[in-house]
């Protein structure tokens, strides 16, 4: 029997949730990424996203 590590599923929510972002919209991210990481990780996932879209469109701007 596999064993699967508790962080390796919580990475793998986090990430399948970062490629739907577009499809769900803030308030359905926000619940989604609390569900996965507790109240304070689901704001710091967000300003990790709000982060990165942030320098995605400097970068996209000055290329």
């Amino acid at each position: 029997m596999v064993q699967i590590n508790d962080n390796a599923v919580k990475g793998a929510r986090i990430m399948l949730a970062v490629l739907g972002i577009h499809g769900l919209g803030p308030i359905r991210m926000f619940h989604l990424s609390e569900r996965v990481a507790g109240p304070k990780g689901a704001i710091g996932i967000l300003l990790i996203l709000i982060l990165l879209a942030v320098a995605y469109h400097y970068y996209q701007r000055h290329r």
